[in-house]
Formats: structure tokens, C-alpha cells, sequence
């Protein structure tokens, strides 16, 4: 096997290129073999499971709009997951962090100037 697979993987090749993903996913369960497309972030985003499961919420952003973000599938009875924020603009939270490390107004001040920040 190892010695002619550049040659197997040319017949494997070929012949999947016979047919789409879903039909071969029919094909291989129909006789009994594990297998499982590998999807585009478009086709995840379409997966009943995920829509079933509320994984993709439009969260409003200021920029951008309403932009379609990825949520935890975790659920808990007692504790309602909350999607009041949107992703962060670039350096939104820059000085917050900082200070939080220690920083103070003029080191800060120093890493603006030196384009660090």
C-alpha cells in the first residue's frame, strides 16, 4: 500500500470526482461506513443541529451592523447565556487591559508614541 500510493490516491481521486459530497455520504451509509462530509463554514452555518441549537445569533455591532457570530451550545436551566456585546473594535479595549496590567497614563502615553499601541 505504501509503496504505490500515489497511485491509489489518483484512482481515489478520479473516482470521487464522479459524484458530489452527498452522494457518496449516501453511498458510504448505505454500506455501513462511518464517514462525514467536511464542510465549508456556509454549509456549518446551514447544519439542522447548529440552527437547532441557536449557535449562530446576529449580535449588532457598531461598525458592522448585525453580524453573525458563533454561540456556545451549552444551556443551562438557571442561567440564560447573554449576547449583549459584540465583538470588539480594534484597540476598543486597549487602555481598559493596560491599566488592568499596571500602566499608567504616561507609560501609556509612551507606547502611543512609539506606535506600540
Amino acid at each position: 500500500r505504501v509503496d504505490n500510493v500515489a497511485a491509489m490516491n489518483e484512482i481515489i481521486i478520479d473516482t470521487l470526482a464522479g459524484d458530489d459530497a452527498a452522494a457518496w455520504v449516501g453511498k458510504f451509509e448505505s454500506a455501513g461506513v462511518p464517514c462525514s462530509p467536511i464542510n465549508s463554514i456556509p454549509d456549518l452555518m446551514r447544519e439542522p443541529q447548529v440552527e437547532h441549537r441557536g449557535m449562530v445569533r446576529n449580535i449588532d455591532h457598531p461598525v458592522a451592523g448585525a453580524v453573525p457570530q458563533v454561540v456556545s451550545p451549552m444551556r443551562f436551566r438557571n442561567a440564560p447565556l447573554e449576547f449583549e456585546r459584540a465583538p470588539p473594535l480594534l484597540s476598543e479595549h486597549t487602555e481598559e487591559v493596560l491599566r488592568g496590567l499596571g500602566f499608567d497614563d504616561d507609560k501609556i502615553d509612551e507606547l502611543r508614541r512609539t506606535k506600540v499601541i
